[in-house]
């Protein structure tokens, strides 16, 4: 993935649809999220993403020893869900 952030995803029990209404990665002190690209199953041309998984891929690689912030909104059968969780990647 040279030049695209590691992928994030959000997983929801197998056999249920997971539906997505926004998908986004913030870097820490930032107000607009980052460039990204969303995968699911609607839009997977191989169809190799199942219906309870979506991806989300920056379009650009993230920076060392950075906090960024995912959040997610959509729902699961019809369930809205709301998730928002912090990560820091790693120093060079």
């Amino acid at each position: 993935l040279a030049g695209t952030g590691y992928p994030i995803n959000v997983v929801s029990k197998s056999f249920t649809t997971l539906t997505t209404t926004t998908f986004t990665v913030t870097e820490q002190g930032q107000i607009d999220p980052l460039p990204a690209r969303l995968f699911t199953k609607d839009n997977d041309p191989n169809k190799f993403i199942q219906s309870n998984v979506a991806f989300l891929v920056a379009r650009a690689a993230f920076k060392p020893n950075t906090t960024y912030t995912a959040r997610f909104t959509g729902s699961v059968d019809g369930t809205a869900i709301t998730k928002t969780w912090s990560f820091t990647t790693a120093s060079k």
